[in-house]
């Protein structure tokens, strides 16, 4: 039972780890598309919805971003 509960554990580490790996990967991409956005667009500051109160839905640019991380995000690689 003991090296069963070890090779879980170590198993658990390297999932963790790879998970990390692919988000901090995915934020790089996220980031650099959102970069590009409000330069194309004169947006000087984006907020994430979590973080606002109110505001007006016609500045809400959730859709376009969605669409372009669709077009450019096809695989994230973690090594």
């Amino acid at each position: 039972i003991k090296e069963f509960n070890q090779n879980v554990l170590s198993k658990q580490k390297k999932l963790n780890n790879f998970n990390n790996k692919a988000k901090a990967e995915f934020s790089k991409k996220l980031s650099s598309i959102l970069e590009e956005y409000s330069k194309q667009n004169s947006i000087s500051l984006i907020i994430r919805k979590e973080s606002l109160l109110i505001g007006i839905s016609s500045l809400d640019i959730t859709e376009s971003i969605l669409e372009l991380v669709n077009k450019n995000i096809k695989k994230i690689t973690v090594q």
